[in-house]
């Protein structure tokens, strides 16, 4: 049964175009638990009861909370889950690609955290590496040195806001992180059941 329910709320049976609060109710229906109850004859006669379900509503994030509960990260864009978008002016809104054209400068870029990397200074003190995705898919990596591990650490997977300044060292552009804030996704049930809000786009 277990297995049954990982299975479904990852999407595996979605080629069967029921909606995945239909087939964990199928998947109760037709193994449930293993104590089976027996029907006696009863004294007098009763009516039957018919019993209908109600709607069972589904919406975008149900798959989306399902696949980080379940995997630990979501299989659509986490950007799409960011509660509130980010507001930038048009030239403040950087991708991985615009690194090498923003040398030496100070930039703000939001990403999703793919791996860290923890070593020490000469002196001993803790700094990072880190490694992104940008909400086009492609990598970018920061360094964190021991002032900004200690005022901004990394909060576990997510989508972080960066700022910091791009340098370039043997043609390869990263970012000395001088913020960084993990942001807020969307709450699991922050739509209402009849859902009219659609998919946000990632970006």
């Amino acid at each position: 049964m277990e297995q049954l329910r990982i299975l479904v709320r990852t999407g595996t049976f979605r080629f069967t175009e029921r909606t995945k609060k239909q087939l964990l109710w199928d998947v109760h229906a037709i193994i449930g638990a293993e104590k089976k109850t027996h029907a006696e004859k009863e004294l007098f006669e009763t009516e039957r009861k018919n019993f209908q379900l109600p709607p069972l509503h589904h919406v975008w994030l149900d798959d989306a909370w399902d696949e980080i509960e379940i995997l630990g990260f979501p299989l659509c864009s986490a950007f799409k889950l960011i509660a509130s978008p980010i507001r930038r002016s048009p030239a403040d809104c950087i991708l991985a690609a615009d690194l090498k054209n923003n040398t030496g400068k100070e930039i703000s870029i939001t990403g999703y955290l793919v791996a860290t990397k923890p070593t020490r200074t000469k002196h001993g003190e803790p700094m990072m590496f880190g490694t992104f995705l940008d909400r086009k898919g492609f990598f970018f990596d920061t360094t964190h040195f021991p002032k900004v591990v200690a005022r901004f650490p990394f909060r576990g997977r997510g989508c972080y806001e960066i700022k910091g300044r791009v340098d370039e060292e043997f043609g390869f552009c990263s970012i000395t992180v001088s913020e960084m804030q993990r942001v807020d996704y969307v709450e699991r049930f922050a739509e209402k059941p009849e859902g009219k809000a659609a998919e946000p786009a990632a970006s």
